[in-house]
């Protein structure tokens, strides 16, 4: 009797990528980088810069790698914020990804729109909406920034995160929060925009002040356009 020939299974396993959430300041307000998708699924949507993770590629290498291909910025140093890998979040499959998020200084960045994209920008977080979200009045829904996939959630999350790195004053941290000189006035509006509530600059200088975490550039009594920079 002939026997059968065993045909293996066919194995299916999740597509790793990698998510990456880069926030700055732009016209005096929190925003966010996005890519505005010239393809499917979500055609014409904002979304994250996300890719793939290469074969024995590392993480952050990985994260790097996909933020300059799509926009054009290199050199960023990121944190993990964290993975998420819900089914159904990616119509076309099982997707696991790695976000990663920052935040950057720069007042100029040259952007680059990737082949994936037909625009690259940063959009204020205030604005950005998840994918048929059908809240809001008239004239909002008319000024909102649609966002693909569960995008709209991950930048909320990353968000909170970023504003809970804002309570360890610290040189160390990875994030170019202001320029390497700045005055306490810039760093308490960044504060004020992440965190989206205003603050007393007399109780804000003092307390930060108090960590000893940062210095005077030059000596000498200073004023309000005094320049500072975090002690090494």
């Amino acid at each position: 009797m002939a026997l059968k020939a065993q045909v293996p299974a066919v194995q299916k396993t999740p597509k790793v990528t990698v998510e990456c959430v880069v926030f700055s300041v732009r016209n005096d307000k929190l925003a966010v980088l996005l890519t505005k998708r010239a393809a499917p699924p979500f055609e014409g949507s904002w979304s994250l810069p996300t890719g793939v993770v290469s074969y024995n590629e590392a993480l952050e290498r990985a994260a790097v790698r996909v933020l300059e291909q799509q926009t054009g910025l290199s050199s960023v140093r990121f944190e993990q914020l964290g993975a998420v890998g819900t089914p159904g979040r990616d119509p076309r499959g099982h997707t696991i990804s790695i976000v990663y998020y920052t935040f950057m200084w720069a007042e100029r960045m040259r952007l680059v729109p990737g082949p994936e994209a037909s625009e690259v920008k940063f959009q204020p977080v205030e604005r950005t909406i998840a994918h048929e979200k059908n809240t809001g009045t008239a004239a909002s829904k008319r000024t909102a920034i649609e966002l693909a996939f569960d995008h709209k959630w991950l930048i909320d999350v990353a968000h909170e995160r970023l504003a809970s790195r804002l309570r360890e004053p610290s040189g160390t941290t990875r994030f170019e929060f202001v320029p390497s000189q700045f005055t306490l006035s810039q760093l308490q509006r960044v504060h004020e925009l992440i965190g989206g509530v205003p603050i007393q600059s007399r109780s804000f200088r003092a307390e930060l002040l108090a960590t000893g975490a940062i210095e005077p550039v030059a000596a000498g009594r200073g004023s309000r356009n005094r320049l500072y920079r975090w002690k090494q």
